[in-house]
Parts: C-alpha cells; structure tokens; sequence
C-alpha cells in the first residue's frame, strides 16, 4: 500500500473523517431542526435507492425560477459556443459553461438562488447528516453525434470518487428524452444501498464497469421491475442522485441537451472548487448552510 492509499484510507474510513467535519457536524447540529415532511420523503428515497426526481415547481416557491435559470445558463454557455471541440472523445461532445479547473468564478445569480437555497440544502444536508460544501457546479450543453460514430456513443458506467457519500443535483434546462442523453442510474448502488459494497469507489479513484458486470448488477429479483433508472423528462425535471452509486450519461443523437449540475461533499471531499458571489447579493443575507456551502 503506497503512502496515497494510506492517507485516504485514514481520510475517508476512520473517525479522522469526522474530525475533517467536525465544524459542518457543529453546525449542523446547532441548526437542526424538524425536516419538512418533503425533505423527509425526498431523504427517504434517496437512502433506499440512491435517487429522487421532482419538478422544479414543487421544490421552488418562485416561480420564474426555471427561466432565470435558463438565461443565465445561455449567457454562459454562448461565450463557448465556437470552442473547438476535440475530436475521439469517449464522452459526448459537451460544452461548459463554467468549466473545471477554475478559481473564484462568479456565480450566476440564479444559481446561488436555486442551488444554495434553503430547499435543495435541507435535503443535501439532511442526506449528509452535516452542513455540505458545494464542490462543483456547471451547466452543461451536449452536442448530438452521428448515429455511427462509435467515440459519441454513450459514457462509461462507473462510480464518483470525490467521496464515500455524495450528492449530485440535476436540473434538466430542455426537453430530455431517450435520444437526448438522459441520467441514468441503477438504484440500489450507493453506499447505503444494498448493492453498495459490491466494488465499491476508493475515494479519490472511481470505479468503472463494463457491460457484463452490469448485467450482473442489474438482474431483477422481481422480473417485471427493473433496477436501471432512466431519467427523461421535460424542462424543469430535477434529479437528486448519490452518484457514488453506478450511473452514467448518455449520448444525444438529436436535440442538444441542456443541464445543470451541482455536486455536494463534505469538507474531506477531494477536487474541490470555490466560487464567488455576484455583487448584488450580500453574504449578511445567506443562511449558515448556504455561507458554509461556499467557504464563506
């Protein structure tokens, strides 16, 4: 075992793990109080499969959300719009609007209203256990293949390795049907499901399976219920996943597709990033979860 491994068997699979969260345990602590019989259900599902989906109108109270959303993600996606796109990819050709990599980018206002709201993290937090930081957040824009091209074709099915217990938020921004790229998921698969410890994720390595190991997973102990979650849905659709569990996207062979992501871990979660406030909104007004979700 090299001194890597050691390291983040120490970080992620002893109690040194809760003294990395000892301030988000804290504060989750002194801020608790009785969820929302929503938060309750939506926790529910995701501890028993490891995802719930939802429309954006039963999750926001405002309801010009959806299309503030979407402009800002335009306004984002335009300025990469003539990016050159490399050509053999594995994945679908994908255009970002923020991007990986980045330091202190400015976040749409939008983004802090839905993503960072009192809402998306009373569910995130109630998950955890404890306050979360926001460890990435993107909109995403995947531009169709050709139907022969092989390097388009779908993404790998695999694990998240940023953490042992994650939390990925979905916000389709168009319509996403089964030619458009839809999430899909194998419910069960997350550390807490019962599929969980079957090849687990080694933070900070994934796991990848081919298509024979998923036909092992998948096999239904009911013949007339399925275990893979394929997640279309219209404009709006919101998808709340623990993606250490199996999962992947999918290559649009028609329409592009437009999503947000948001991605949730806890302060000994690797690849983190940071992000800053738009002007106009004062960092006196957030919730603790929201300020702590930021490094503020």
């Amino acid at each position: 075992m090299t001194v890597g491994h050691i390291y983040y068997h120490i970080r992620f699979h002893t109690r040194y793990f809760n003294y990395i969260n000892r301030k988000a345990l804290k504060l989750y602590q002194a801020a608790s109080q009785s969820p929302s019989p929503y938060t309750q259900n939506a926790v529910s599902e995701l501890k028993e499969e490891g995802i719930y989906t939802d429309d954006i109108k039963n999750l926001c109270q405002d309801q010009n959300m959806l299309a503030q959303l979407i402009d800002d993600a335009n306004a984002l996606l335009n300025q990469h719009s003539q990016d050159p796109i490399q050509e053999n990819q594995l994945r679908p050709a994908k255009i970002r609007g923020i991007g990986r990599n980045i330091k202190n980018a400015c976040l749409p206002e939008s983004f802090v209203k839905f993503f960072l709201s009192d809402e998306v993290l009373d569910i995130v937090n109630s998950y955890n256990g404890m306050f979360s930081r926001l460890n990435y957040v993107d909109t995403w824009r995947s531009v169709s293949a050709a139907s022969d091209d092989l390097f388009y074709d779908t993404e790998i099915w695999h694990r998240d390795h940023e953490e042992m217990k994650i939390i990925k938020v979905f916000m389709y921004l168009s319509n996403v049907d089964e030619a458009t790229g839809p999430f899909t998921f194998i419910k069960g698969t997350h550390l807490q499901g019962k599929m969980g410890h079957t090849h687990p994720a080694n933070p900070p390595l994934g796991v990848l399976f081919d298509e024979q190991q998923i036909a092992e997973f998948t096999k239904p102990e009911n013949p007339e219920q399925s275990s893979v979650i394929i997640c279309t849905g219209k404009s709006g659709t919101v998808i709340f996943s623990d993606t250490t569990g199996i999962h992947k996207g999918g290559r649009t062979s028609s329409a592009l597709r437009t999503v947000l992501v948001a991605f949730y871990a806890s302060e000994a979660g690797v690849d983190q990033h940071t992000y800053r406030l738009p002007e106009n909104i004062d960092p006196n007004t957030l919730s603790p979860a929201t300020k702590y979700a930021l490094h503020l």
